[in-house]
C-alpha cells in the first residue's frame, strides 16, 4: 500500500494480494483517522460480499472468485469500541458484464485498488443499536 496525503484526506493505492479492509484499517491506525468517507475503483481477485437479512438479524455472505472489476466501492470510516470500523459496500463486475453488490466483508486486490479517503473534521462514533445489534452511527 502507498498513500499520499491530500488537504482533505488521502489518496491510497493498494497492490495485488493486499486485502482492502485490513490495509485501510492499518492506515487508520497509523494516521489516526477517526471519521472519513471512502470511494474506490480497481480490480479484485476474490471477494466476500454480505447482505443483511433484517428478518433474521444476520448477514448472509457469498464468496466471489475468479477476477472482478471493482466498479464501485463506497463507504465510511468510523470508530467502534475504540477501534477503526471500515464499512464498505462494493459493486463487482464479471467478464460477462454481470454486476454483483453488497457489504464488503473482505476483498483481495488483483491489479490495483485506487481509494480516495476524505477525512471528516470530527470523530465518527458507532454504538451498538439495541434493536438490530449492529454498530450504527451515534450522531
Amino acid at each position: 500500500m502507498r498513500w499520499k496525503e491530500d488537504p482533505e484526506g488521502y489518496l491510497v493505492k493498494l497492490f495485488p494480494g493486499e486485502e482492502i479492509i485490513r490495509s485501510l484499517t492499518h492506515l487508520c491506525l497509523e494516521k489516526r483517522i477517526e471519521g472519513a468517507s471512502v470511494s474506490a475503483i480497481g480490480a479484485l481477485k476474490k471477494a466476500e460480499l454480505g447482505y443483511f437479512d433484517d428478518t433474521t438479524g444476520t448477514y448472509l455472505t457469498r464468496m466471489f472468485e475468479g477476477g472482478f472489476e471493482l466498479v464501485s466501492l463506497l463507504g465510511n470510516i468510523s470508530v467502534f469500541q475504540e477501534e477503526p470500523k471500515i464499512h464498505l459496500h462494493a459493486c463487482l463486475g464479471d467478464h460477462d458484464y454481470n454486476i454483483f453488490g453488497g457489504h464488503l466483508v473482505w476483498g483481495e486486490v488483483s491489479v490495483t485498488c485506487e481509494c480516495i479517503i476524505r477525512v471528516l473534521s470530527w470523530k465518527l462514533i458507532r454504538k451498538e443499536d439495541p434493536e438490530t445489534g449492529l454498530p450504527l452511527w451515534d450522531l
